[in-house]
C-alpha cells in the first residue's frame, strides 16, 4: 500500500472493494471486463485518505480497497455519500440506489444531500507502523520478566477536585528496579491502580513520566482495579523502552468539577526482556537547508528542508550486517515567524527517507517553537521505517497574501535494529522475482509454442482450453463506478485538513 497521513498520494487509478453492503454476504466490485478510461480517483491530495468512485453502501465500512491492476491493498473504506433516493411516479414512491452525476444536489434518504464526491478510503500506510510494531513484538527474543515496585505513600490518598483556576494532581514517585538479570533490559511499563470516585472513575486521568523528560498521557481510568495498564501499548514501549534507571512519576488528576476521587493503592510493573539488549541510537539529524527561509505564498509546492545523518555518525544507523536501523521514536521541532497571527499559518509535512510515509501537521503557533511527534499516533506512524537517509520537511502556506519564514528546525530520531524487517523484505523480493519468472516463462511459451495444424481438432481443442484456463476468472460484482467526473481540488481545503477523523459512516 501507499499513502499516509499527509501522503504520498496513491498512483492507482482503478479499484475494487470486497465487503458486505447492507449486511449481504460478501460481494466484490471487481470488473468482469476491462477498466474505464476515466480514473476512479476523485481527490488525492496529501492526507490520511483519498476519495474514489466506488460502488459501495452502508455496511461496507472497513472493507479493503484494492488496486484493480496490481491487487495491492490501497486502504480501507471509512465513509461515503448517500446511498439511496426516493423516486416518485403515479402518486407513489419507490426507493432506489443513488446515481451520479444525475442525482447530484438531491436529498438522499440516508445521508443528506448527495454530493457525488466519492467514497473516503483511509490509506493503507496509516497501518504500517502498527503492523511493524506487531511484527517486532512477535520477533522479540526472550521472555518478559515483570518486576513490581509499590509506591512508598500511605493510602488512601484524596485526589483534589478539578479547578480551572489552579489545576492540581497527585504525584506518586517510584524508583527504577534493578534488572532481574545482568543481560535483561527494560521493554515496557504498566500501571496497577485501585481507585474510587464519587461520580465516575473515568473522570480520573493518568500520566506517567520516566527518568528525564520522557512522559506519556495514559488517559482516563477505565476501571478499578487496573492491572498492567498501558504495558501493551506501542506508545508506552517506544517512550520508555531502554531508558536508564532513575525516578518515575505517576500523576493522577481529576478532569471534572463537583466530585472527587481517591487512590486506594498504586504500583508500577516494569517488564524486562532477558537476552541480548537492543540498544537504541539517538541522533539529531543535520539540517542541510540554510535558515531562515521564506515560505512561498499559498504555493502547494511550499518550501522543503532536508535533514541527513551527520557524515561522521551515519554508520551508527547501521547494524553489524550493514542493514539500516529502523525508527523507534522521533521528534520534530519547527519555529515559524508568520505575519498571520492566531490562525492556521501553514501545513507541515514530514517524509521518511524512502518517502513512503508522510505525516502532515497543522502549524498554528506563529513565532513559537512547535513540537511534533508527541502523540501516540504520530510516534507509531514512522515506527519501523528506515532511519538512515534523507528526511524531508515540507512547509506549505495556508492562505493567500500573507507570508511567513521558517526560522528554526530540528529533527531527532531514535533507531534500533529490527532483524525481522530484513526477513520480510527478502520474502517480498523472492515473491516478486518468482512472479516475474512465471510471467517470463508464460511469455516465452506463447512466443515459441507451435500452433496446431489446420483441421487438427485435438490440437485446436487444447489451444482453446489453454486460453480459457489462462484467462481471468470473472468474479462476482458490478462496475465500480458511480461518477465519471474528477473535479480538481485547491492546494488546501477544510476537507483536506480533516484527515485525522477516520471514523466511518458507512
Amino acid at each position: 500500500g501507499r499513502g499516509g497521513e499527509g501522503g504520498p498520494a496513491t498512483s492507482a487509478e482503478h479499484f475494487y472493494v470486497i465487503g458486505h453492503p447492507n449486511g449481504l454476504p460478501a460481494k466484490s466490485t471487481r470488473r468482469r471486463e476491462g477498466l474505464d478510461e476515466v480514473s476512479m480517483v476523485l481527490w488525492n491530495n496529501n492526507n490520511a485518505y483519498f476519495k474514489a468512485r466506488l460502488d459501495t453502501f452502508g455496511g461496507n465500512s472497513g472493507s479493503p480497497v484494492f488496486n484493480a491492476e496490481t491487487d495491492e491493498l490501497e486502504g480501507l473504506l471509512v465513509r461515503g455519500d448517500s446511498d439511496w433516493m426516493w423516486e416518485y411516479g403515479s402518486g407513489q414512491r419507490c426507493m432506489r440506489e443513488a446515481r451520479c452525476p444525475q442525482d447530484r444536489g438531491q436529498r438522499g434518504i440516508d445521508r443528506g444531500v448527495l454530493r457525488c464526491a466519492g467514497e473516503d478510503v483511509t490509506r493503507s500506510t496509516e497501518l504500517a507502523g502498527h503492523m511493524a510494531f506487531d511484527r517486532a513484538q512477535k520477533a522479540e527474543s526472550g521472555e518478559k520478566i515483570p518486576v513490581d515496585v509499590r509506591a512508598p505513600n500511605s493510602f488512601p490518598i484524596s485526589v483534589p477536585d478539578w479547578s480551572h483556576i489552579q489545576p492540581r494532581a497527585v504525584s506518586l514517585f517510584f524508583s527504577s528496579p534493578t534488572p532481574p538479570t545482568p543481560g535483561s533490559y527494560l521493554h515496557s511499563v504498566g500501571v496497577n491502580l485501585e481507585a474510587t470516585h464519587e461520580y465516575s472513575l473515568t473522570e480520573l486521568s493518568l500520566s506517567l513520566q520516566g527518568p528525564g523528560s520522557n512522559a506519556i498521557e495514559l488517559g482516563p481510568v477505565p476501571r478499578s482495579p487496573l492491572t498492567h495498564f498501558g504495558a501493551s501499548r506501542p506508545d508506552v514501549h517506544t517512550t520508555f523502552a531502554n531508558l536508564p534507571r532513575g525516578l518515575w512519576q505517576l500523576r493522577v488528576r481529576d478532569t471534572a468539577g463537583q466530585d472527587v476521587g481517591q487512590i486506594v493503592n498504586a504500583s508500577l510493573t516494569f517488564f524486562f526482556i532477558e537476552g541480548d539488549a537492543n540498544p537504541a541510537v539517538s541522533m539529531e539529524m543535520e539540517l542541510k537547508t540554510e535558515l531562515p527561509v521564506p515560505i512561498p505564498d499559498y504555493d502547494p509546492a511550499g518550501v522543503e528542508l532536508k535533514f541527513s545523518p551527520p557524515a561522521e555518525e551515519a554508520e551508527k544507523l547501521k547494524d553489524a550486517d550493514g542493514n539500516d536501523l529502523a525508527v523507534f521514536s522521533w521528534d520534530l521541532d519547527v519555529t515559524i515567524d508568520h505575519d498571520r497571527a492566531d490562525e492556521d499559518v501553514a501545513r507541515v509535512y514530514l517524509s521518511s527517507p524512502d518517502s513512503r510515509r508522510v505525516y502532515s501537521f497543522g502549524a498554528f503557533n506563529q513565532g513559537e517553537m512547535m513540537e511534533f511527534g508527541e502523540s501516540a499516533r504520530q510516534q507509531l506512524f514512522f515506527y519501523g521505517a528506515d532511519a538512515n537517509g534523507d528526511w524531508t520537511v515540507r512547509v506549505v502556506d495556508s492562505k493567500e497574501n500573507i507570508t511567513g519564514t521558517i526560522t528554526k528546525a530540528t529533527l531527532k530520531v531514535k533507531a534500533v535494529a529490527m532483524p525481522w524487517r530484513n526477513a520480510v523484505e527478502e520474502e517480498a523480493a523472492g515473491e516478486e522475482a518468482a512472479a516475474e519468472g512465471e510471467a517470463g516463462a508464460e511469455e516465452e511459451t506463447v512466443e515459441g509454442g507451435e500452433a496446431p495444424a489446420a483441421g487438427d481438432a485435438e490440437g485446436a481443442g487444447e489451444a482453446e482450453g489453454s486460453q480459457e484456463e489462462a484467462g481471468e476468472v470473472p468474479e462476482e460484482g458490478s462496475p465500480a463506478s458511480t461518477s465519471a467526473e474528477s473535479p480538481e481540488s485547491p492546494p488546501s481545503t477544510p476537507e483536506s485538513e480533516a484527515g485525522e477523523a477516520n471514523e466511518g459512516q458507512n
